[in-house]
């Protein structure tokens, strides 16, 4: 026979009708793993195997399975059913057809904290204004600021919510959220009129990095804030979204005129007074920094991150396995914010190449991933070649493009470019 319990935290048995962690003991029920202690430890107390389900036993001895431990959060006193307070916020959430899902998130504050994700649409005002007094709401420890938007609840084949998956975009919405405190955004104007948006990392510093972003992608996103939150160690920054992207005006324009952006941003810079300026570039930001840096002797450093020699030469090996985790990136939580309003591609551009030599006496520095499917590593080493002294090119074994180096290997990338910043700043 088999002996169900329903025990506390404390491993306390419960009375009939009370919610608590549904412990099974019998002949075949396991009673460890083979040689791991540690293991065993976690799943068992007392010979009781605890299967993580929350539950409890009426007074017929029916069992009634109500959430899984892990969709549970202890708030003060109160131990907080996940899937219950889905489905009290769902049933208030306006308009109908809706949805909104649960989880928690780790941050510096708290150990853990609850926050919602809902749809788009969703009258996030008035949802508030109706539960915020309710007792479970109170339990919860929920706040105003703890519900974010989301594109669409993430799904598993079956339908059922992905958890992992609406952790991970909780995680990431939250950090954007929380580092938006951390900057000014300001609107510039380029030489052509285009309205351009900036985030201006203000800390003091007399020194700025100014962070160029690439195709399809945003100052806004979780890796931009992150590479700039990285710089924020040392430098003010300024990272900006190029005409066509983000929170900028226009239409991208493919390098052809995007030159004028990274001038305008430099121009900015210098009329906050800053006595040195460093540029660095991903992409087809890099081609435009390298552009801009031959003919702009305002930038004191360059670095540019897996560049092309030409934009007509990008090689687009699409076979190769590299390019899935950089579609993961893209389609993950990770490309949330990534936008891109294309202009002409066939617009006449200058080509990196032919100008590259007149970056000098900048130091300039090339970092390429040897596993980048898209742009080869052969476009920097023909780029180091062409280019004068000062110059520097490190090519980074097993690593891919552009920012997804940083975010494949964070603390390797802040060491080259820190390095380098502080030598040449």
């Amino acid at each position: 026979s088999v002996e169900l319990r329903i025990m506390d935290a404390e491993a306390n048995a419960l009375p009939p009708g009370e919610q608590g962690e549904l412990l099974v003991r019998g002949p075949n029920v396991m009673a460890g793993y083979v040689g791991d202690a540690v293991a065993t430890e976690d799943v068992m107390t007392q010979q009781w195997y605890k299967t993580a389900d929350i539950a409890r036993i009426d007074e017929n001895g029916f069992i009634h399975i109500v959430d899984r431990l892990s969709r549970f959060s202890t708030s003060g006193r109160h131990a907080i059913s996940h899937k219950e307070l889905e489905e009290y916020l769902n049933a208030h959430l306006s308009p109908e057809g809706k949805r909104c899902a649960v989880t928690t998130i780790s941050d510096s504050r708290t150990e853990e904290r609850l926050v919602v994700l809902y749809e788009p649409d969703v009258h996030i005002i008035k949802l508030w204004n109706k539960i915020k007094d309710d007792l479970l709401i109170i339990e919860s420890k929920l706040a105003q600021d703890d519900f974010y938007e989301i594109s669409a609840i993430p799904e598993l084949p079956s339908g059922k919510i992905n958890y992992v998956g609406l952790k991970e975009e909780a995680r990431m919405l939250d950090f954007i959220h929380r580092s938006s405190k951390d900057f000014t955004e300001v609107m510039i104007e380029s030489e052509d009129d285009i309205q351009l948006c900036l985030n201006h990392y203000r800390h003091g510093y007399g020194k700025v990095i100014i962070v160029a972003h690439g195709w399809r992608n945003a100052k806004d996103t979780y890796s931009f804030r992150l590479i700039s939150g990285m710089f924020t160690k040392e430098y003010d920054v300024i990272c900006f979204d190029f005409r066509g992207h983000g929170k900028s005006g226009g239409l991208f324009s493919w390098t052809a005129k995007e030159d004028a952006d990274l001038k305008a941003v430099i121009e900015y810079a210098k009329r906050n007074e800053y006595k040195k300026i460093g540029v660095i570039g991903f992409s087809l930001g890099a081609m435009i920094a390298i552009i801009e840096g031959s003919k702009n002797k305002d930038i004191d450093s360059l670095v540019a991150v897996s560049p092309a020699y030409d934009f007509w030469k990008i090689d687009y090996h699409f076979w190769e396995e590299d390019i899935a985790h950089d579609l993961k990136i893209i389609f993950g939580p990770k490309g949330i914010g990534r936008t891109i309003r294309p202009g002409n591609p066939f617009t006449e551009k200058i080509r990196p190449i032919d100008v590259v030599d007149g970056i000098a006496p900048t130091p300039f520095l090339l970092i390429h991933g040897d596993a980048d499917w898209l742009i080869k590593p052969y476009h920097s080493e023909i780029l180091f070649e062409k280019a004068r002294e000062p110059k520097k090119l490190i090519m980074l074994p097993g690593e891919g493009h552009a920012d997804r180096i940083f975010d494949h290997n964070p603390k390797a990338f802040e060491t080259v470019c820190l390095d380098w910043f502080r030598e040449t700043l």
